[in-house]
C-alpha cells in the first residue's frame, strides 16, 4: 500500500520543514521536503506524488497559485494548504474549482498530521482499487 504514496510538503520556513521532517521519520511512505516552489515545480515535473501539502503564504507564490499549475504536474495530485490564516470563501472557492481538496490549519500536531496522512492513503488505496 505504502510503495505508490508519496507526499511533498512545500513550505518556505526552514523550521517548519524541519518540524515535518521530525514527525514524519520513520513512515511507510516516501516524503519530499521543498522549500523553493520553482524546485518543487521542477520534482513535479518528473516525479510522481500522491499528496502535496503547501503552505498558504510563501514568497514566490501562494500555495493556491502554486496548486493552479498540477496540470503540469506528473501525475494527478490532491492537494492541500497548509494554513493559519482563516480564509473561508476564497478557500471554499479553490475547493469548488478543484484547485484544491482542503485545508489543514497550522499549527499542526503529529498525531493529526498522522491520522490525515493515513486517511489519505487509504482513500487513495480505495480509488485505485475501484479504477
Amino acid at each position: 500500500m505504502s510503495a505508490n504514496f508519496s507526499v511533498m510538503f512545500l513550505d518556505d520556513d526552514s523550521y517548519l520543514l524541519s518540524a515535518y521532517q521530525r514527525m514524519l521519520r520513520g513512515v511507510p511512505f516516501h516524503c519530499v521536503f521543498e522549500q523553493s516552489c520553482r524546485r518543487a515545480h521542477n520534482y513535479l515535473g518528473s516525479h510522481s506524488v500522491s499528496l502535496l501539502l503547501a503552505d498558504y503564504l510563501m514568497p514566490e507564490q501562494s500555495g493556491l497559485e502554486f496548486c493552479q499549475h498540477k496540470a503540469n504536474w506528473m501525475q494527478p495530485t490532491r492537494c492541500y494548504l497548509l494554513s493559519a490564516m482563516h480564509e473561508p470563501l476564497l478557500f471554499k472557492q479553490a475547493e469548488q474549482d478543484s484547485v484544491i481538496q482542503g485545508v489543514l490549519a497550522k499549527p499542526i500536531t503529529k498525531s493529526e498530521l498522522l491520522a490525515f496522512l493515513h486517511q489519505q492513503q487509504h482513500e487513495l488505496l480505495i480509488r485505485n482499487f475501484q479504477e
